[in-house]
């Protein structure tokens, strides 16, 4: 006799889940230019369904005003084990720090998952400059030296320099001192000036002349800057100013 049996079959996976890598095409980018970093995701082995990866931007830049990104996630389509998004510079006049785009992932879409924690960073590094300038002054004997300086740049957050009316070595013919004596032209002083920053902007110094009645000919002492603090930016000050006292 014929004896009939059931057998059961039992399909075992032994494939993982696919992961999936984040990995950027620079880890710098310069604003000159139109230049750009490409995002690449990657799997492990491709899946049967299309698979999203969300990307989640922070970092010190700001996105639209200091960079784009061309989709916002990246789609690895079914069969496939990778796909890209593009980060686009924008590139300004203004004058900032190096900036930084962080980038995170979350994976959605499929059975894939993100191996591990992935995260790339990309700095933008500015190509802008500012300077700020002094201009000479002439001033009458016991008069007070009123000097502009002028930024010509913008200054993203600003910064602070030091200003320094002192005696020229080698060359000046003034005689500065702490106070009004019988043998001082001018006195000698140092001033924290602090810019915010804007395109344009100008901001005042001065400095006091004694009268001694000891020459007849005019004298010559110099402004010089010095000491730039909060800002990272390329900020030049290594422009001076000479202040002529005219003797009545």
């Amino acid at each position: 006799s014929v004896v009939s049996k059931n057998v059961n079959f039992t399909t075992i996976d032994d494939e993982s889940a696919p992961l999936v890598t984040l990995a950027a095409s620079s880890d710098s980018i310069a604003e000159n230019g139109s230049g750009s970093v490409t995002l690449t995701a990657t799997m492990t082995v491709a899946s049967s369904s299309d698979t999203t990866i969300t990307l989640s931007l922070s970092g010190t830049a700001t996105q639209s005003t200091d960079y784009s990104l061309a989709n916002g996630s990246i789609v690895i389509s079914a069969g496939q084990t990778t796909g890209t998004d593009t980060i686009t510079v924008v590139n300004d006049s203004i004058v900032e720090a190096s900036q930084t785009i962080i980038v995170d992932i979350s994976v959605s879409g499929s059975t894939a998952g993100e191996s591990g924690t992935q995260q790339v960073t990309v700095t933008i590094t500015d190509d802008d400059s500012a300077a700020v300038t002094i201009e000479d002054v002439n001033v009458n004997e016991g008069s007070n030296a009123g000097l502009t300086l002028t930024l010509n740049n913008e200054v993203e957050g600003g910064f602070t320099i030091d200003l320094t009316a002192y005696p020229i070595n080698g060359g000046g013919t003034a005689t500065g001192g702490t106070s009004d004596s019988g043998n001082t032209d001018f006195i000698e002083k140092t001033e924290s000036i602090t810019f915010s920053g804007s395109a344009g902007e100008t901001k005042s110094f001065s400095v006091t002349t004694t009268t001694n009645g000891n020459e007849n000919s005019n004298e010559t002492f110099e402004v010089k800057m010095d000491n730039l603090v909060n800002t990272s930016a390329s900020v030049t000050i290594t422009d001076t100013a000479t202040v002529t006292i005219i003797n009545q």
